[in-house]
This record gives structure tokens, sequence and C-alpha cells, in this order.
């Protein structure tokens, strides 16, 4: 899927990425690119095209967390991050929550109240906004920086 850089994006909604579930292939690696040549990498362990779970917020186990391998980015605090935390998730962020829809976040993340990151922007990690902000691609962030 491709989606213009700035516009409001596809995937921020409750919907999240599930509209590409067809398109996945067990074990197929995922590409993220922006800006002119950067990029994260990863192999999922299970399909990442889900809705973002509705049953509740504010707590790890209220989102969908997809343990990621093969992990690579362009972007040298992101790997950084990943490789201190020992690895990384991909982070579909409950519906109740807002700021983020989904992100790719290290495995040492701890705040959740607000989906995959909490208030004051508290946590890092590489995030897509939540519809309420437009949704979209917001790249690399991290503590303290809007990630919507």
């Amino acid at each position: 899927a491709t989606e213009s850089a700035g516009a409001s994006g596809s995937y921020g909604g409750n919907a999240a990425m599930g509209a590409l579930s067809s398109t996945y292939y067990g074990g197929a690696g995922i590409r993220i690119e922006w800006a002119s040549s950067e990029y994260i990498e990863f192999t999922p362990a299970s399909n990442p095209f889900v809705a973002r779970p509705t049953t509740c917020n504010g707590q790890q186990t209220c989102n969908i967390l997809i343990t990621l391998s093969d992990f690579t980015t362009s972007d040298s605090t992101l790997s950084s991050w990943v490789s201190t935390a020992g690895g990384a998730w991909l982070c579909v962020g409950a519906s109740q929550g807002w700021d983020t829809a989904w992100g790719i976040i290290p495995m040492d993340h701890s705040a959740w109240s607000i989906g995959c990151n909490s208030g004051g922007w508290a946590e890092r990690g590489a995030f897509y906004s939540d519809d309420n902000f437009g949704g979209g691609w917001v790249g690399v962030k991290g503590n303290g920086q809007a990630k919507a």
C-alpha cells in the first residue's frame, strides 16, 4: 500500500490495517518506507493487518502486540532502542486509545494508558497516528515528542 506524504492516512481508524489482511502471506517480510530513504523492515510473527482491539484500554493486554524478527531500520535511534530492549513489537493500539493507531515499539515499552503510548507523548518508537488527528505515518519519535 502507498500513501501520500502529508495526507490523511487510511490506516488510523478502528479498522487500522485490516483492509490489507488478504495481502499478507505468513513469513513474508514487511517494509515501511518514508522520506527519500528512510525505512523499517521486519518479519512479523503473525498477520499484522488486523483491526484495532475494542475490549479495553489502558493496559498492555488491551493492545495487539506482534513480535518482530529480522528487524532492520535506517534510523539509528530506533535501531538502538530496539537493540537495547532485546527486540520490537508491532503494536496495534486499542480503539479506545487516541494519538496513535499503531506503531513499531521496543519490547521494553511500559506506557499503555492510551493504546501504544501514554499522555504527554510518553514512550518511543515509530508511529502511525489515530484518525482523530487525521491519521498517517508520523515516523520515529521519542519520549515527549508528538506522535500524531
